[in-house]
């Protein structure tokens, strides 16, 4: 079992080396951190150990876990207390900054405020709110992982910022004034303290509003699935959370709502809209005994679906788990990171200890000379960008990538991606539109009008192709009825309307000879042949076609001009392929190539020589 955590406290990569040690010590489950998105992702047998002794574990790193249930409530809390920090850390750091003036030599500026600001106590009772309350998460995270021996950004920030405040206590006893006289001003570094406080916090604070934006990708994945579902027990129909529904369940679709579950159909057929998961925005007619899959719409009639796969079984939740599991991969590039990460503090804390040791014993500086060098040692070599360069630049991408609706399956693949030299693209939905639109039309079109009347009816996008051809007066359609993966029929004005393709010709023995020649023009261009029949007659012959995307022929143009081949290939016969191939500019074509041989083609592709992307059919990167 898979489970992704929230955990609160992770800053750096030394954290995720604290959690990854901690988790070694336990068997049957195993961790990878993300601590870009500030979550763990759990690998763990349910028979042995669940998630109260998976949090157990969290909190004994020194980490808080946050649950599922209170993550919205807790995400919201974070956020207050982040700005509350930032407000009360600036409020009085500001005011030390200020005295940078009088340092400056800048005295004419408000004079008597510089003196002010600039007393021991004044001083004292500013830097140590923010010293030891808004840096408090700082002191957490020190011993946090000083109690697992691994030492992170936290040590650099705790030991630089005391080492200047505890200075600046040390020479204001040493002194014995309370509050000195105007032109003898000590030697301190209270603002020094604050102000790396307060900048490293704000710096924290943009790094949070990054990831938030970055998560909205996961949030709109989140968002497809249903919150209730509508049960059918003991001939009873209830209305449950989505928790609440058991495998085995049968549920109630009716016509345009969101299918909840993924199951198998029971009773009823009808058209469903995958497009959310294959891409193809033209609907798949499901018969029963069909599959079905959580999070598409059922489109025309009302379904009973078994429940096959709930939770985390489901292929929408797999989607969404993979998309978590991108930036908790590591990359090489991020391993090399973490091995120099866990060997950089103590070689800067060492450097510091070095440097003082060099300017005040061996070099004969003043105490104070000493202590701000070795200060600036701790404070500059802060391994954050080090720590979270990399995983964050995973994150972002992987955010990036699924907002375009690319999955990526492992950070690996940024790293790969420079080597491709071959695209391979699937056709429907990703080089054309997926939104079918009329091109021709053969015969009577004083028979329109009643034509559009029954197909206006239909939510197939065959049907809504033709109804938006041309804008015409609608009748009323009396006894419409479906008939699956053929077409549409029902009475208008009196007169049987039959709209449909050749085999509901053939099945309601209605004579298409006519349009012969149309046909076979309109077939060889690679159109989709829809035949309107009204009181037994063939009156009109419709040509449609999915039109190509606006940009796929400047993005095939962009492709070529980088050197990379490109491929397509598809379901759709060859007339098809090759229209649409020549239309963008595709070099090389695989037409009539079923589902389960798609991954085949790619590999064929590879047996060439080329490092090979696919672009298009989820359920083809399923297989491969």
């Amino acid at each position: 079992m898979k489970r992704s955590i929230v955990v609160e406290g992770m800053t750096c990569a030394n954290c995720a080396k604290t959690l990854e040690k901690t988790f070694d010590l336990y068997d049957d489950v195993s961790v990878k951190v993300n601590v870009g998105a500030g979550r763990i992702m759990v690998d763990y047998n349910e028979a042995a150990i669940g998630l109260p002794q998976i949090a157990a574990i969290v909190r004994e790193a020194g980490y808080t876990p946050i649950l599922a249930k209170d993550e919205v409530a807790n995400q919201g809390k974070a956020e207050r207390v982040f700005r509350r920090d930032i407000f009360i850390s600036l409020a009085l750091t500001i005011p030390l900054l200020w005295t940078m003036w009088h340092h400056f030599g800048a005295t004419w500026m408000t004079p008597r405020l510089s003196m002010f600001l600039m007393q021991p106590a004044v001083q004292f009772a500013l830097a140590t709110p923010v010293q030891f309350y808004v840096g408090r998460l700082f002191y957490r995270g020190f011993y946090k992982s000083l109690r697992k021996g691994v030492l992170g950004m936290d040590a650099l920030v705790v030991l630089g910022t005391s080492s200047a405040y505890a200075y600046s206590m040390w020479v204001w006893i040493n002194s014995g004034v309370f509050w000195h006289a105007m032109g003898h001003m000590m030697d301190m570094y209270f603002e020094t303290s604050a102000t790396i406080i307060t900048m490293i916090l704000i710096g924290n604070y943009l790094e949070h509003l990054a990831k938030k934006r970055t998560s909205s990708a996961l949030e709109g994945l989140l968002n497809l699935q249903a919150k209730v579902a509508r049960v059918l027990r003991d001939g009873v129909e209830l209305e449950l959370s989505i928790e609440d529904v058991v495998e085995g369940d049968l549920i109630i679709v009716r016509p345009l709502e969101r299918i909840p579950v993924d199951g198998v159909i029971v009773t009823g057929e009808s058209f469903i809209d995958e497009s959310m998961i294959s891409g193809e925005s033209i609907p798949v007619y499901k018969l029963v005994g069909e599959k079905v899959i959580g999070a598409t719409i059922n489109q025309s009639q009302q379904l009973v679906i078994q429940t096959t796969h709930i939770g985390v079984d489901t292929v929408l939740a797999k989607i969404i788990q993979t998309v978590e599991e991108v930036s908790s991969s590591k990359p090489p590039i991020q391993r090399t990171a973490d091995r120099i990460s866990s060997i950089f503090v103590p070689a800067a804390i060492s450097i510091a200890i070095i440097t003082f040791v060099v300017w005040y014993v061996v070099l004969g500086a003043e105490l104070s000379l000493a202590v701000r060098a070795a200060v600036a040692v701790l404070v500059i070599s802060c391994p954050c960008p080090l720590g979270l360069a990399t995983p964050t630049s995973i994150l972002v991408g992987s955010g990036k990538a699924a907002t375009a609706g690319i999955l990526y399956k492992g950070g690996e693949f940024f790293e790969t991606a420079n080597k491709i030299d071959a695209i391979a693209f699937d056709k429907t939905g990703t080089l054309t539109m997926g939104q079918p639109k009329v091109t021709d039309v053969y015969g009577e079109m004083s028979y329109f009008s009643s034509i559009a009347s029954l197909e206006q009816l239909s939510v197939h996008p065959l049907s809504q192709a033709i109804v938006s051809y041309k804008q015409v007066p609608l009748n009323e359609v009396t006894e419409f009825e479906t008939v699956g993966g053929k077409g549409v029929q029902g009475m208008v004005n009196a007169s049987m309307v039959v709209v449909g393709n050749a085999r509901l010709m053939s099945d309601e023995k209605i004579d298409v000879s006519n349009f012969t020649e149309e046909a076979d023009t309109l077939a060889a261009a690679g159109k989709t042949l829809v035949y309107g029949a009204v009181d037994g007659v063939a009156r009109l012959l419709f040509g449609i076609q999915d039109q190509v995307k606006a940009d796929a022929k400047a993005t095939i143009s962009a492709l070529h001009k980088r050197g990379i081949a490109t491929f397509m290939i598809t379901g759709d016969h060859e007339a098809v392929a090759q229209s649409i191939a020549a239309s963008v500019g595709i070099d090389h074509v695989y037409a009539s190539v079923l589902p389960d041989e798609k991954a085949t083609i790619v590999e064929e592709i590879k047996s060439q020589g080329y490092f090979v992307a696919f672009v298009g059919d989820e359920s083809m990167m399923r297989l491969h």
